[in-house]
């Protein structure tokens, strides 16, 4: 049995990495290992607990399903396990707490760009001053491009698993072990509505500009026979319902979907799953050129029987080396024509809506709630430990560097943003 610390950044508008921080530590449990979840912060003083809930999401914690802790899937997690690697006391309390277990977890490594260490990266100390088996998550495909001093990690580093395609793609040049392992789902309901007891649309996210949900707010007063949901909280929104600093391109397009349609906020998990089975479709119009990327609430969504329509050259699942897990008019309808206009992209969802009959639905959902044996949370659980202990699983993607050191690139690109050699 291992015993793995489970290491999350204090952060904002972290979506999908909560969600699945919750469902990873569940799953390293349910294959029967221990599991220990702390959240890190980078304050001068230490504190073991996090502050309790407050602000306009306070009545809407609810207990994790892995950590315990009030968690709300866009603010994050309260009155959780924390340490401080901004302070001596801390990294100190961190390292007798990592000696204490057998694989170390960090779920994300962005947060230490803004550990306000810059002169002086204390955290380091954690990472190499003690010899347990240290995993590092990357969630995205932005690891040379936009933090590539994080390849200097590899040298204390038992793996780098990626949770997406690109993600382990990206990965392609670290001087380490590399994997992939899914990010993890919990058991989906037995039976799930039909379409005919479904209708209209549902957009629910963390709003990015990348995630394009601005096309579908413009869109979406021009689709009056059919009802348009959006839920979810984020930059983009905030932006969007800005009286003073609502960019020219996002200018009326609000307004003009409120007199509509509707805007109910952020959800906590039983609500989402509620919208899920009573929605006809999820639209997720992300794109990104990478080699394959799937937004948590695509998972969600098909475990809960929505069909969901997106754009293939983001959701196709696949990598440069690999076919396509999901596959379009299988999984999931595509939608190709990502630049429509506000009244064609109208136009095109009404169309999908009105032409879906019910056997090509259920086909769908059925293929869709297939994949659920790629996403088991146990299974991924005790993949992560097994790349921990340094004994993949055959069916993992999993290779192993050629290189032997951390590039020079990478070592003069920590120096550059934090002042100090790795």
């Amino acid at each position: 049995m291992a015993k793995v610390l489970f290491v999350v950044p204090i952060g904002q508008d972290m979506g999908g990495i909560i969600t699945s921080t919750e469902q990873y530590v569940q799953g390293i449990r349910d294959a029967g290992h221990e599991v220990t979840p702390i959240c890190v912060v980078f304050t001068m003083r230490d504190a073991p607990r996090g502050p309790p809930p407050r602000g306009k999401f306070e009545k809407d914690f609810v207990p994790g399903e892995g950590t315990g802790w009030p968690m709300h899937p866009s603010a994050g997690w309260r009155s959780e396990d924390r340490v401080s690697l901004g302070c001596l006391y801390g990294i100190e309390r961190f390292l007798a707490l990592a000696k204490e277990h057998t694989i170390v977890i960090w779920a994300s490594v962005y947060g230490f760009r803004n550990s306000g260490t810059e002169g002086s990266p204390q955290w380091l100390k954690p990472i190499k001053n003690h010899r347990t088996s240290q995993i590092f998550m990357i969630h995205d495909d932005h690891m040379e491009a936009r933090y590539p001093w994080g390849m200097v990690l590899a040298k204390y580093a038992t793996a780098f698993v990626g949770v997406q395609p690109c993600s382990y793609d990206s990965l392609e040049n670290v001087s380490t072990a590399r994997a992939m392992v899914y990010t993890p789902m919990a058991p989906g309901p037995l039976d799930v509505p039909p379409m005919g007891s479904r209708i209209g649309f549902l957009s629910c996210q963390i709003w990015k500009g990348w995630k394009r949900a601005d096309a579908l707010v413009a869109a979406s007063p021009h689709m009056t026979r059919n009802s348009v949901t959006f839920a979810g909280e984020g930059i983009q929104l905030r932006y969007m319902r800005s009286p003073d600093k609502c960019p020219p391109r996002y200018a009326g397009i609000w307004d003009a979907m409120v007199k509509k349609q509707k805007y109910v906020g952020v959800l906590n998990e039983k609500e989402r799953d509620r919208y899920l089975q009573s929605r006809r479709f999820l639209v997720d119009l992300s794109v990104r050129h990478n080699s394959g990327q799937l937004n948590r609430i695509v998972q969600e969504a098909m475990m809960q029987g929505c069909v969901v329509i997106a754009n293939p050259e983001f959701i196709s699942g696949g990598s440069r080396n690999d076919a396509p897990l999901i596959k379009p008019w299988v999984h999931y309808i595509p939608i190709t024509e990502v630049d429509y206009g506000p009244k064609e992209l109208a136009g095109a969802l009404n169309m999908m809506h009105g032409e879906t009959d019910n056997e090509s639905y259920r086909k769908i959902q059925r293929a869709a709630r297939g994949l659920a044996v790629h996403w088991d949370r146990k299974v991924l659980g005790q993949q992560l430990v097994d790349i921990g202990e340094g004994r993949p699983n055959p069916n993992v993607r999993f290779q192993r560097s050629t290189e032997d050191a951390v590039s020079k690139e990478a070592i003069n690109e920590f120096v550059k943003v934090f002042g100090a050699k790795p």
